[in-house]
């Protein structure tokens, strides 16, 4: 069974992104800049299409976790052995800052922000009972 996951996202994010291109779109507008214009278009399509194109996919023993055509990778779910609660704010596949953080591997990590955290975090363990979380 296939089961998506759609990110977070924080209002605090569209209300910063919007005030910050949305004054630089109308002035392009009122300068008549066409060329700016476009660049400011092509700039806010690209994080709509982020917007709408990231999420977490469980689907058999795999997470997948896609971001637009930026991010996309696939862990096997029984290499992920714990869950905590995460603040950090590096650039990552999550729209909000209320992340979760997934290590896995030899010490590979990816932070996330699943809307769905605590049914996101029961799929993952009902496939990998092994998986310690602390959220």
């Amino acid at each position: 069974m296939t089961r998506i996951f759609k990110s977070k996202i924080d209002t605090a994010l569209v209300i910063f992104l919007s005030a910050l291109l949305g004054p630089v779109i109308i002035l392009m507008v009122v300068m008549q800049s066409w060329s700016g214009l476009s660049i400011v278009v092509a700039t806010t399509s690209f994080i709509v299409h982020l917007f709408t194109a990231t999420y977490y996919q469980i689907e058999a023993d795999q997470l997948r976790i896609k971001s637009g055509f930026i991010y996309n990778k696939t862990i096997p779910i029984s290499a992920i052995k714990y869950i905590v609660k995460s603040k950090n704010i590096l650039s990552s596949p999550a729209l909000s800052f209320d992340r979760i953080e997934i290590q896995y591997g030899k010490g590979d990590y990816v932070l996330i922000s699943p809307l769905e955290r605590a049914t996101f975090i029961a799929f993952l363990q009902k496939i990998n009972p092994q998986i310690s979380v602390s959220v």
